[in-house]
């Protein structure tokens, strides 16, 4: 099937999911009579003057027509669409518009007395029956939210803003510290229907509140400063990381946890705030705070909600440092485009701007929603973390040698250049869902006596080190003996061992355990590590080459006969499925112990020659060298 016609496929499919977003269409295009249409050229946009008015009565505004080169004061609302139904009306300029009664309820409580409110409303400032209106003023809403004096955060939740949390909460001093706290975690628990309000889930959160001047978070009566309620996540955030890098009883971190915040504190913290409106240093390429690229921005806020899988490319492109230089590629806020079409525009953008492919690092076959994407394509809608995505081995810092070009076919295939490594030969995995932790630990047993069986197959001698971890994996000698600390970078079998002897008297742990949801009160650097084996047993991401490679795949997809390929402008090996043509299938990437050693890989290009180094090695210490790449199609 031609691009073209898997995205007209995917468009008609998508027509439904946006349906469901206004279900009342005739009251869509009616509110279409009270808009005049907007000069692109000068930037226009709409603001709602919302008439004063008490309390209940019937709510009544304007529209007027302003340049985001000299507009007047406003501000900008941030907030939850809701049910669908535009089941509420308004009067603007004398005309009866529909919405949400989720919205009429908002604009009830923002309603002043004896003044109006001028307030910059998606839903009603934009013509949403106009395609091309909607594309450009998606485009414009950075500059709209960079330009309010306040956004406006309406959570329709009553909360007590007397309990001494919350007091407390929006008191604090500018120069607290962490310790302001107390220890007692329970003392904030009050604060918990605020913050795992349905709001904090959305991500265009990300760039309504990233980009404020100053936020007030409004719940019915209440009313809460934004910069107050990021400083205390800061501090919260604080006393967590200490936990994690003393040992400490993780209360702190399960606070967040429960909260459900993590994310959060990189949006509505004062501080953090400035580093992101910082342009020079939020296009940089380096920086704590900011130069994140648009894949890793859509990466680390995968847990975030959209209705529209458009929308989450939309919402973070404006925060992304390569903004420009994927626009200057081609990837543009356009929504008569499909998801297929946007998401295949995002991979062809990246590689022109980064002049890599390492955008396959996201690719992944576990939940893909999309299945007429190129399997080259990651969904964007639901991403994951890189195998590989400790701080020394960012992969905005890569090097991958000269640029990769990506050339597309009209059949949506992309040719690339690589080199096989091996075949995987046998995979780690469990058939049902394992009813306690002890029969993950019994599969792992099974899974390490056939992985000898592969040693020997090959005559690939095994030291004593190899052999001493398979037998402590499989008989747990040794149960006292626990991981100092567990790295994403050591011996993956020597973690290995030390998981399965750790877990060891905690065998009979039901599923309930195993999920994480509750069980006994194991030592704390045992739940750094638990997450690591539940993964490898669940997703069956474990597994050994024909010629005795141990690898690491990160959603476990891998099957026997699957290729290992290395493909020039990526830093992490490719599991690649060859059907019957030669036109191979991406299952996604890996690790392979015994070549990296716990980094991506350098590919140096020297005229024909290709040299796979680990990264940081001196160059007389480089692993391998081929002669030439071969060329293979991917689709």
């Amino acid at each position: 099937m031609s691009r073209s016609a898997f995205g007209s496929a995917v468009s008609h499919l998508y027509s439904r999911c946006y349906d469901f977003v206004i279900d009342s269409p005739a009251r869509l295009a009616h509110n279409a009579c009270v808009y005049n249409a907007l000069d692109t050229a000068k930037d226009e946009f709409r603001l709602l003057h919302l008439h004063s008015g008490p309390r209940g009565s019937a709510i009544a505004a304007s529209l007027v027509t302003h340049s985001l080169s000299q507009p007047p004061q406003y501000d900008a609302l941030s907030y939850v669409w809701g049910p669908p139904r535009l089941s509420a009306s308004i009067t603007v300029d004398g005309a009866k518009i529909y919405i949400t009664r989720h919205l009429r309820r908002c604009l009830q409580h923002l309603r002043l007395e004896g003044i109006e409110r001028v307030i910059w409303i998606d839903a009603v400032c934009i013509n949403q029956s106009d395609l091309n209106e909607r594309n450009h003023q998606v485009m414009l809403m950075e500059q709209i939210y960079r330009g309010a004096n306040t956004v406006r955060v309406w959570m329709d939740i009553k909360i007590d803003i007397t309990q001494p949390a919350f007091y407390k909460m929006l008191h604090f001093p500018g120069d607290s510290s962490e310790h302001c706290l107390g220890d007692d975690t329970e003392f904030w628990l009050p604060l918990e229907p605020f913050f795992t309000n349905s709001y904090w889930n959305r991500v265009w959160v990300q760039q309504e509140l990233i980009l404020s001047r100053h936020s007030v978070f409004h719940c019915r009566d209440d009313e809460l400063d934004g910069d107050k309620v990021g400083e205390f996540l800061d501090l919260v955030g604080k006393r967590g990381r200490q936990e994690e890098s003393s040992g400490l009883r993780m209360q702190w971190h399960d606070l967040l946890s429960r909260f459900d915040i993590h994310a959060l504190t990189k949006i509505v913290s004062p501080r953090k705030r400035i580093l992101w409106r910082d342009e020079e240093l939020r296009r940089g390429s380096t920086g704590k705070d900011g130069g994140l690229r648009l894949i890793h921005l859509l990466s680390s806020m995968s847990r975030l909600k959209t209705t529209d899988p458009r929308d989450r490319v939309f919402a973070l492109l404006p925060l992304a440092h390569d903004r420009n230089l994927l626009t200057s590629a081609g990837l543009t806020v356009n929504y008569s485009k499909s998801v297929t079409e946007l998401y295949t525009d995002l991979a062809i953008a990246n590689s022109a701007n980064s002049g890599n492919l390492d955008f396959l690092e996201f690719v992944t076959k576990r939940g893909r929603r999309f299945p007429e994407l190129p399997s080259w394509v990651p969904d964007w809608s639901d991403m994951t973390q890189p195998l590989i995505s400790s701080p020394s081995t960012r992969r905005a810092d890569a090097h991958v040698g000269q640029p990769a070009k990506l050339s597309l076919s009209a059949e949506g295939a992309i040719r690339v250049l690589g080199f096989p490594i091996s075949q995987i030969a046998l995979v780690f995995e469990l058939k049902v869902f394992p009813k306690t932790l002890g029969d993950i630990l019994c599969s792992l047993s099974i899974f390490c006596n056939e992985a000898l069986t592969v040693l020997e197959a090959v005559n690939r001698t095994t030291d004593d080190t190899f052999r001493d971890v398979v037998r402590h994996i499989i008989s747990s000698e040794n149960p006292n003996l626990l991981p100092e600390y567990y790295s994403k970078e050591a011996n993956l079998l020597q973690s290995l061992k030390n998981i399965a002897t750790g877990l060891s008297p905690f065998s009979n742990a039901g599923p309930d355990f195993i999920r994480g949801e509750s069980g006994p009160d194991i030592p704390v650097i045992l739940k750094q590590v638990i997450g690591h084996i539940i993964s490898a047993a669940i997703y069956k991401d474990l597994a050994f080459t024909s010629d005795g490679l141990p690898i690491s795949t990160y959603d476990g997809c891998a099957a026997p006969g699957n290729e290992i390929w290395l493909i020039l402008g990526c830093v992490l090996p490719m599991i690649l499925r060859k059907p019957e043509s030669d036109i191979r299938k991406v299952v996604g990437s890996c690790y392979v112990l015994e070549l990296m050693d716990g980094g991506p890989l350098a590919l140096i290009c020297d005229e024909d020659a290709i040299l796979v180094a680990e990264r940081g090695l001196p160059e007389g210490k480089q692993r391998l060298v081929y002669e030439a790449a071969e060329e293979i199609f991917l689709k």
